[in-house]
């Protein structure tokens, strides 16, 4: 029975053409990789926060060959714009505002292979905060961080996508 499972697994994996996002990404990415934030004045350390993070996540979730060099690069992946801002969403019986969302739109320009592409990225987070108190800035930093990766997890699901498509 343990084989039958083994093989099962063996021939969805390999028969079925899946390949993982890291091999995808060598198909449509010439190396080495520009990654540039344009960075907002008026909020430069999201923007800074999101230049390491689309590094890292080009670096290890991607496995590409980054670079800060313009001249030698032959893909990028570039934010034009971000946008990160917070609303209340619930109250309770007073009037409080008992739960806020941190929102994160985030504006990629990607040159790969096969040409230009644009994505864009918008995802929430939650706050719960106490009646009467407004949202800190710890919460918000740390709302505003996993409203971030959420944008860079769908952003990797866009690159496997166009990567599937060839």
């Amino acid at each position: 029975m343990r084989r039958a499972v083994l093989f099962f697994l063996f021939f969805m994996l390999v028969g079925c053409g899946y390949k993982p996002v890291q091999k995808v990404t060598k198909t449509i990415f010439d190396e080495p990789v520009l990654v540039k934030v344009a960075i907002d004045p008026e909020d430069p350390k999201v923007g800074e926060y999101l230049e390491d993070e689309i590094t890292k996540m080009a670096i290890k979730r991607l496995d590409l060959i980054v670079t800060k060099d313009v001249d030698k690069a032959k893909s990028y992946i570039l934010v034009n714009r971000y946008v990160v801002n917070t609303s209340p969403v619930n109250e309770d019986n007073e009037g409080n505002v008992i739960r806020y969302s941190v929102n994160a739109a985030v504006e990629f320009a990607v040159k790969d292979k096969k040409g230009f592409w644009s994505k864009n990225i918008v995802t929430n987070e939650y706050v719960p905060v106490k009646p009467k108190s407004q949202l800190n800035d710890e919460a918000k930093e740390k709302a505003t961080k996993l409203a971030i990766k959420k944008a860079l997890d769908e952003f990797v699901l866009a690159v496997f996508q166009r990567g599937q498509n060839q």
